[in-house]
């Protein structure tokens, strides 16, 4: 797997840190962060929903555990999602 640089990091947030929904914490993280342009990588239509629920384009993970329905973005290997922002 590539190494992914720090400098792409600021922070992050999970559901221990919210107690909300996925839509919640990722919209707690764009407050905290002051993000307005966000894409959030996912593998099921559950990430996608809550994705689309706090304002972010949808990046379907297709080698995950599950299915997309009207993903933003596809990608099939870790290395694509490198690509895609390169």
């Amino acid at each position: 797997m590539p190494t992914v640089p720090e400098s792409l990091f600021d922070g992050y947030l999970c559901y221990g840190d919210t107690l909300g929904q996925k839509s919640e914490t990722i919209l707690a993280l764009k407050e905290k962060f002051g993000i307005s342009n966000s894409i959030y990588v996912g593998d099921t239509a559950g990430d996608e929903k809550e994705a689309k629920k706090a304002g972010c384009l949808f990046c379907f993970a297709s080698y995950g555990f599950g299915t997309s329905i009207d993903p933003d973005f596809v990608i099939n290997s870790f290395s694509e999602l490198i690509k895609l922002f390169e």
